[in-house]
C-alpha cells in the first residue's frame, strides 16, 4: 500500500509543500530504473530520519514511534482508513487519535438523513464532544430547543444540565469527568479539551469531583441514568455509543428515553 502511494505522489507538489526538507529536483536523466513519485530516500529526508529508516519501516523491519507513523500518514496524504490499516500492520490495534481530527464525517448528508429518520435522541460529535449534527428529538431535550455546541461543556458546567441530569453530582458528573480525563490523556494538547478541563477544575462543584476522581471511563455505551426531559418529565435513559468507520474517534450517540409517565414508574 505504501509503495503504491509513494508512486502516486506528485513530487513537485511535495517539494512545494515541504520546502524545509530540501528535496532537490530529480534529474531528467539518471541511471537505473525510473522512479515514479517519491523514493524511499525522499521519505528519509521528509521525515528527518536516518538514511534507510523509511525503507526499514516500509519492509516492517523495525518498530517506530507514534510520531513517525503520523508523519508518514501526513506526508503521503493517507485517508483515515488507509492510516488505520497502516497502523494495524505496523503496530497492531488502532491509532490513539485520528490522522485528520479536523475533518468531519464522510457523506454528512447521509448521516443527517440517518439521524432524521431516528425517533430516539441521536447526535454525532467528535472526540472532544463538539456537536457535528443531531436530530429533532436531541434538540427538544434542551430548554427552548437550543442544542449546545459542546455536550461535555454543557453536561459539566451549565445550570441547565445540573437540573436536567437527575443525580447530576453523584451519577452523571463523576462518569462524564472520568470520560473527559480519558480523552485528555489521549489528546493532551487539544485546545477545547484543555480549556474545558481548566474550567471544570476551577468550578466549585466539578472541581472537587475531578480532584477526588477514583474511576476511569472511555465511553458511555450501555450506561443507564435518569433525566428530566423539559417536555416529558423525568424518565430513564439508556446510552448507546458507536464510532463511524470513516472518522475514528467520532461518536454517534443514541439516548433511549423512557418517560416515567409512559412506563408507570413513580418519579423519585
Amino acid at each position: 500500500m505504501l509503495k503504491t502511494r509513494r508512486a502516486q505522489m506528485d513530487r513537485d507538489m511535495v517539494r512545494r509543500r515541504h520546502p524545509e526538507a530540501g528535496l532537490e529536483p530529480r534529474p531528467s536523466r539518471r541511471p537505473g530504473r525510473p522512479v515514479q513519485g517519491l523514493s524511499q530516500e525522499d521519505l528519509d529526508r521528509l521525515l528527518y530520519c536516518a538514511r534507510g529508516d523509511y525503507g526499514r519501516f516500509e519492509r516492517g523491519a523495525r518498530t517506530f514511534r507514534d510520531e513517525f507513523l503520523y508523519a508518514v500518514g501526513q506526508i503521503l496524504l493517507l485517508s483515515e482508513e488507509e492510516f488505520t490499516v497502516m497502523w494495524a500492520f505496523a503496530r497492531g490495534g488502532q491509532p490513539p487519535h485520528p490522522l485528520h481530527p479536523q475533518i468531519g464525517l464522510s457523506n454528512p448528508e447521509g448521516w443527517q438523513r440517518l439521524l432524521d429518520g431516528q425517533r430516539e435522541i441521536t447526535y454525532v460529535t467528535d472526540f472532544a464532544w463538539n456537536v457535528w449534527m443531531y436530530n429533532e428529538p436531541f434538540q427538544r431535550m434542551f430548554q427552548g430547543g437550543k442544542a449546545p455546541k459542546n455536550t461535555l461543556e454543557w453536561m459539566l458546567l451549565t445550570d441547565e444540565a445540573r437540573q436536567t441530569l437527575i443525580d447530576w453530582d453523584k451519577v452523571w458528573a463523576p462518569s462524564v469527568i472520568a470520560q473527559m480525563e480519558g480523552a485528555v490523556a489521549r489528546h493532551p494538547e487539544h485546545a477545547t479539551l484543555s480549556r474545558i478541563r481548566r474550567a471544570v477544575l476551577a468550578d466549585e462543584r466539578t472541581g472537587p469531583i475531578l480532584r477526588g476522581l477514583s474511576q476511569g471511563a472511555l465511553h458511555p455505551d450501555g450506561a443507564r441514568r435518569r433525566l428530566l426531559h423539559p417536555e416529558h418529565g423525568p424518565g430513564d435513559v439508556t446510552m448507546l455509543a458507536a464510532m463511524p468507520y470513516s472518522t475514528p474517534q467520532g461518536r454517534c450517540i443514541t439516548v433511549i428515553y423512557d418517560a416515567d409517565e409512559a412506563t408507570g414508574r413513580t418519579a423519585n
